[in-house]
């Protein structure tokens, strides 16, 4: 008896269609995780301008994180504020939040009377001072107030107020490019 060798044989097609199911099965279990990841703990955010110079450079991309986060002083956040009409979310550094009182003189930034010790603070080839006038404020219930570290080339709550606590997409967790800046960001 002759056997026709033009059709695979039967063992042959169910090992292939074992194999595109296990694929198609693993394609899914790698979609929703990604999906599940990104929805509920970790977001993707790209750097735009130069107010945060020497702390992160414009084009950099961040990791951010929501996750049972909650602002405070220090902490740099993404966030988009649909009453400022950016059309990319910020990336700034909170000064203070809620009940706390923020005084800005010439050079330097007072929170509840104690003046801030700013490491980070980048003044570029300008001459010291912030380019706003002295300024106090105290920052309402559910807001926050933000400046960047590049403070003559930033526009930040100096210019435009507090923002929204709920308009905090998340806190910069992670640099990740470009590579050779990869870590934790301070």
């Amino acid at each position: 008896m002759q056997t026709d060798t033009t059709f695979p044989s039967r063992s042959l097609l169910y090992r292939v269609a074992t194999y595109c199911y296990e694929f198609i099965e693993l394609m899914a279990f790698t979609v929703m995780t990604v999906l599940l990841i990104t929805t509920f703990f970790v977001r993707h955010s790209i750097v735009v301008g130069p107010s945060m110079d020497r702390t992160l450079a414009a084009g950099e991309h961040l990791i951010i994180s929501d996750f049972m986060y909650t602002p405070k002083p220090g902490d740099i956040v993404v966030f988009d504020d649909e009453d400022l009409h950016y059309t990319t979310p910020l990336v700034k550094r909170v000064i203070a939040v809620e009940g706390q009182t923020v005084r800005i003189t010439h050079d330097s930034v007072f929170v509840d009377g104690v003046e801030l010790d700013e490491p980070y603070v980048y003044t570029g080839d300008a001459l010291p001072g912030y380019g706003y006038a002295p300024l106090e404020v105290t920052v309402p219930p559910g807001q926050l107030f933000v400046m960047g570290d590049h403070r003559n080339d930033s526009s930040d709550s100096r210019a435009f107020g507090t923002i929204d606590q709920r308009a905090v997409l998340g806190r910069v967790v992670l640099r990740v490019l470009p590579p050779r800046k990869f870590g934790r960001v301070e």
